[in-house]
């Protein structure tokens, strides 16, 4: 298990000021800080991001994940997503894993990690001890498919 080092910045704060938001990244990987683009797929200028800004990972929107298997353009999208991060050796983060399902469809395309209910409910603070900690998927913690 690896701890996360690192910021998620959402596709909302780097619309503004793209120059300044360019220099704060390169900083912040000189000092070796991982940056992953937070709900990607959900705006239209994402993948421009990608081509822009030097980023680590991306956290595929948790619409495209929900909907993969019943919905075929769903699915279609995050396995392009996927192939394209692969290529630029970006690490993968699906949100909104809620099904066995959907994580299986997840593990066969080829993402990195994942994060949702199926794992975990949201809860006010970290948990610091579990009876089983095998399942330890919460803040501060990463733990890859396997």
């Amino acid at each position: 298990m690896q701890e996360f080092s690192g910021i998620r910045i959402t596709e909302t704060a780097l619309m503004h000021e793209s120059e300044q938001v360019r220099a704060n990244l390169g900083e912040l990987h000189r000092h070796n800080i991982g940056v992953t683009i937070d709900d990607f797929g959900a705006g239209a200028a994402a993948f421009d991001y990608l081509r822009q800004l030097s980023v680590d990972s991306v956290k595929i929107d948790g619409a495209i994940v929900r909907d993969i298997q019943t919905d075929q353009r769903s699915k279609a999208m995050l396995h392009s997503i996927v192939e394209m991060c692969r290529s630029m050796k970006l690490e993968t983060i699906a949100e909104m894993i809620e099904t066995d399902g959907v994580a299986t469809e997840l593990k066969a395309a080829g993402v990195d990690y994942g994060q949702g209910w199926l794992f975990g409910r949201a809860e006010a603070e970290p948990r610091t001890q579990l009876s089983n900690p095998s399942l330890v998927r919460r803040k501060g913690a990463v733990e890859a498919w396997g």
